[in-house]
C-alpha cells in the first residue's frame, strides 16, 4: 500500500488509490531500530523519505494560548 499507493480489498477486481502519511513518536529513531534489527531495512528505505522534527508543546509554550483559542 505504501509503495504502490493503492490497495486492493479482498475479492475486489480493482485497486483503491491511497495517500498515506506515517508518523512515528519522537523517541522512535528509525535508523537505530534498523541497526538493532528491530525494524526491517526494506521497509525503512520505503518510508524514511522526509524526516521532520516538530517541537513538543513544552518547547513552544508561547503557542499554547493561541492553540487553546482555536479549539
Amino acid at each position: 500500500m505504501i509503495q504502490e499507493n493503492s490497495v486492493r480489498p479482498l475479492g475486489s477486481q480493482s485497486d483503491i488509490p491511497t495517500d498515506v502519511l506515517l508518523r512515528s513518536p519522537r523517541h522512535f529513531k528509525l535508523a537505530e531500530e534498523v541497526r538493532h534489527q528491530r525494524f526491517r531495512q526494506d521497509l525503512s528505505s520505503g518510508i524514511n523519505v522526509i524526516e521532520l522534527r516538530l517541537p513538543s508543546l513544552p518547547e513552544q509554550r508561547e503557542d499554547i494560548p493561541e492553540l487553546k483559542g482555536s479549539v
